[in-house]
């Protein structure tokens, strides 16, 4: 994990008003293991990945990234294919 995403992996912590033993708690993990992550010392598994972002309510994309990912782009295109195929 790099230092962005454990610094965001605090920011929201903070931001939802959790301390570290609060969040492992929630998780059913070690306050060491919320520490590790925070200080990019090991990654979540997957499971406790969805949980956070869940938690957070946000996106993985955003938890992991930093930015929602937008999909509008993508799903225009798709339509406006389907609108030449019945032309």
């Amino acid at each position: 994990m790099d230092l962005a995403t454990a610094q965001r992996l605090v920011d929201r912590r903070k931001a939802a008003g959790l301390s570290q033993e609060a969040l492992a708690a929630q998780l059913g993990v070690s306050r060491q293991a919320v520490s590790k992550w925070e200080r990019s010392e090991s990654s979540p598994d997957t499971d406790n990945l969805i949980a956070l972002a869940a938690l957070y309510d946000v996106s993985l994309d955003e938890l992991l990234y930093g930015e929602a990912v937008c999909d509008t782009d993508d799903s225009a295109d798709s339509d406006s294919g389907a609108d030449n195929l019945d032309e």
